[in-house]
C-alpha cells in the first residue's frame, strides 16, 4: 500500500505533464495568499471562494489519476498483438514448415484456437491501415494465404474471407499476443 501510494505521488510531479505539476501548486498557493493577504490589485478576489484555490491542484490530481488507471490497464495483462503470426507457424512446426501438408495442419489448428476464442489475433484490412482485432467469427470460414511464412511478406494477404456476392475480407499483417500462444500451445 505505501508502495502504491508513494508512486501515485512520484507520478504526480514525473507524469510527463510537467508544465501542470508546477503550476497547480503554485496558482493554488498564488490564489490562497492573495486572497488572505487581500491584495489591492486582486481586489475581486474577495468575492471569490477560497474553494477555488482548490481547483488547480484537483486537475492535478485528477490528470495523475488517469495517466495511472491508464498504466494498470495497459499492464492488467490485456493481450496485444506482440507476435507476427509467422513466429507462431514456426513456433508450432520450427522444422517442415514449408512442406503444404505440415503448414495447412498447423494452419487448422491455429484457425481452431483463433475461431474458439481461444487465442486473438489482430490484422491490417490493408496497406496502411491499422492494426484492428480480427473477430472470432472471422475464422470459422476464413483461410491462410499462407504468404507469410516467407520473411517481409507482411504486405501481402495473410488471410482471406469470399463471401457468397463475391466480395472478401482480407487481412494483411496479422499478429498474436505471445504470452496467449504460449499459454494455448505449452511445450
Amino acid at each position: 500500500m505505501l508502495k502504491k501510494v508513494s508512486s501515485f505521488f512520484a507520478d504526480l510531479v514525473g507524469d510527463g505533464y510537467g508544465f501542470v505539476s508546477l503550476l497547480a501548486p503554485l496558482l493554488s498557493a498564488a490564489f490562497t495568499t492573495a486572497k488572505a493577504l487581500d491584495v489591492e490589485a486582486l481586489g475581486h478576489l474577495r468575492e471569490i471562494s477560497y474553494a477555488w484555490a482548490l481547483a488547480p491542484i484537483t486537475l492535478w490530481i485528477f490528470v495523475a489519476y488517469l495517466r495511472r488507471r491508464a498504466e494498470d490497464l495497459n499492464r492488467s495483462g490485456a493481450p496485444s498483438p506482440d507476435g507476427p503470426i509467422r513466429e507462431l507457424f514456426y513456433h508450432l512446426s520450427p522444422s517442415g514448415i514449408f512442406e503444404k501438408e505440415v503448414y495447412q495442419k498447423v494452419g487448422l489448428d491455429v484457425q481452431d484456437k483463433l475461431s474458439t476464442g481461444q487465442m486473438m489475433s489482430w490484422g491490417r484490412r490493408g496497406n496502411g491501415r491499422p492494426l484492428e482485432p480480427i473477430n472470432m467469427f472471422y475464422w470459422s470460414t476464413a483461410q491462410f494465404s499462407y504468404n507469410f511464412l516467407a520473411d517481409g511478406h507482411d504486405d501481402v494477404v495473410h488471410a482471406y474471407k469470399i463471401n457468397p456476392i463475391g466480395k472478401g475480407d482480407n487481412y494483411f499483417d496479422i499478429r498474436v499476443h505471445r504470452a496467449s500462444v504460449l499459454r494455448v500451445w505449452r511445450r
